[in-house]
């Protein structure tokens, strides 16, 4: 992977003493900017201020931006958006004679999006759509929009078939992108202990349904043109990763949703304001206002998760301090280390950096028998491995 826009950035806070929690304060700074640039872009969809507030509060408590934002390998998602969201803002600026301050901006923020991570190669794409929609896409726009366009999409099919990856879409894989994509988006709120009561997930799924009955029975040519050019943003977005995007009841891959987010969070928005009949305008007000409830509330079980894999994260790396075994190996090998909390990881991909940051032996498959141990979930603590018969 070659993320460097967002390596560096984490490198300057490790050289300036930072630990993990400036890192996860970071990454909710930046979701916090990217709703409130979802704000200043939705007043320009939406044409209304409290439609557009009302987007950037959608978007704020989606649950499906848990994931990115508090899991720190997320914070190229959050990174790659608020870039993207910022490369929109600065193309806005642009006319018939667009000054070269701005041109130059514009493709910086484009390359640091495609330099954050690897699906950012799709935010010229947007870009368009957005000036599309707009009824604004002039000449200098075109030309340097369709110039990153193009250099990203080449930088990016060379890297994947550098990699080996080759990817073909069958008629299941597009039905299942589709589904997951806005499923996920629909779905909300995660899957829930049994001793919870489900009608808040019941709540915010009829709540949205109600928004696009609203829209279906009320829009007009316009209001559908708009509602398209969202959708299309949607597509892009999920466009890298569309074959093989996937969220699970836990909401578990919904990172790879974060850059399309804001233009979920519009479309909603514009869907319930579509009615022109007082009434049901109150009626898509009221749905909308709804979804952020459940949302909100959808988010407070997602974080939970995300505190009690934090603190199996700290119980395991505490056994391993107090463990006999461990202080008496140069190297240990670990087997089923804890890997997530109902989709809230714990150990996806970073057990070897743990150890090495908490000052335990390094972990390799290479390490003596003596030295290796097994995750026993029950007892909540390591075990050692039963050696191999010859």
């Amino acid at each position: 992977l070659f993320r460097p826009a967002v390596m560096c950035v984490w490198a300057g806070l490790r050289q300036l003493g930072s630990g993990p929690f400036v890192l996860h304060l970071w990454a909710v700074v930046l979701h916090g900017t990217a709703a409130f640039l979802v704000v200043r872009l939705a007043t320009v969809w939406l044409r209304s201020k409290w439609a557009s507030l009302a987007a950037g509060a959608v978007f704020l408590a989606l649950p499906v931006n848990v994931e990115p934002v508090s899991w720190i390998s997320g914070g190229f998602d959050v990174t790659m958006t608020v870039l993207a969201l910022l490369a929109i803002e600065t193309a806005r600026r642009y006319g018939d004679r667009t000054s070269l301050s701005t041109r130059i901006l514009f493709i910086s923020l484009i390359a640091a999006t495609l330099l954050s991570k690897e699906t950012g190669v799709v935010a010229a794409a947007i870009i368009l759509i957005d000036a599309a929609a707009r009824r604004a896409l002039g000449r200098p726009l075109l030309i340097d929009a369709t110039a990153c366009l193009a250099v990203a999409t080449a930088v990016g099919l060379f890297r994947l078939y550098g990699a080996g990856m080759r990817i073909e879409l069958s008629k299941y894989i597009v039905q299942r992108g589709i589904f997951q994509t806005f499923g996920g988006f629909a779905q909300e709120w995660p899957s829930l202990p049994m001793t919870t009561h489900p009608w808040q997930a019941v709540a915010g799924v009829a709540a949205l349904t109600v928004v696009l009955l609203l829209f279906v029975a009320t829009a007009s040519r316009r209001q559908g043109r708009v509602e398209l050019a969202l959708l299309g943003w949607i597509a892009i977005a999920v466009a890298p990763v569309f074959a093989w995007i996937g969220v699970s009841q836990y909401l578990e891959g919904s990172r790879y949703l974060y850059l399309a987010a804001p233009a979920w969070a519009m479309s909603v928005v514009w869907m319930a304001s579509a009615p022109r009949n007082e009434i049901a305008r109150r009626a898509g007000a009221v749905a909308v206002a709804i979804v952020v409830v459940m949302s909100v509330w959808a988010t407070r079980v997602q974080l939970l998760a995300w505190t009690e894999a934090a603190s199996l994260r700290d119980a395991v790396l505490t056994d391993l301090h107090a463990s006999a075994i461990v202080r008496s190996c140069g190297a240990i090998d670990l087997a089923d280390a804890p890997d997530n909390v109902r989709g809230a990881f714990v150990f996806r991909n970073s057990l070897r950096e743990a150890l090495v940051m908490s000052g335990l032996p390094p972990m390799t498959p290479a390490a003596p028998p003596d030295c290796r141990l097994r995750w026993n979930d029950a007892r909540r603590q390591f075990e050692p491995l039963p050696a191999k018969r010859p």
